[in-house]
């Protein structure tokens, strides 16, 4: 299989200066040179961000809302808990900027699980129920 080495540069936001870039691919160079596979090369450095940013929030959906304890092995039951994973680092990350908490996420879920218990018992309150 043939590697294609796309060479080019990234301007880095913390030291604000371009740094190289080399990405490896196994699409095929096109004809003219100009584009890798389908894509021009701009395109597949873009594709590659995109790919590194999915993979940034799987980790986080693993390590803190607990998406690698599948329930269910069916392609339904994956679905289903990737959705409920997604909810949860989706209201994980709006309490964490709705409160500034920035002593790790660990904290922001104990936060955010004390406040929903408390809101719950509020509201249950209201609307008459017993909490005990």
């Amino acid at each position: 299989m043939a590697i294609l080495l796309l060479h080019g540069e990234r301007f880095d936001q913390r030291t604000r200066t371009w740094k190289p870039l080399v990405l490896m691919t196994n699409m095929p160079l096109s004809e003219d040179g100009q584009c890798a596979g389908p894509f021009t090369f701009m395109e597949v450095a873009q594709l590659y961000k995109s790919r590194r940013d999915i993979e940034t929030f799987f980790r986080f959906a693993r390590q803190h809302v607990s998406f690698e304890h599948l329930v269910s092995r069916s392609e339904n039951g994956v679905r289903i808990m990737l959705y409920v994973s997604l909810i949860a680092a989706m209201l994980l990350i709006w309490y964490q900027r709705l409160t500034g908490i920035d002593r790790g996420w660990r904290s922001v879920k104990f936060w955010f699980a004390h406040d929903v218990a408390t809101w719950t018992r509020q509201a249950l309150h209201t609307v008459g129920f017993s909490t005990g």
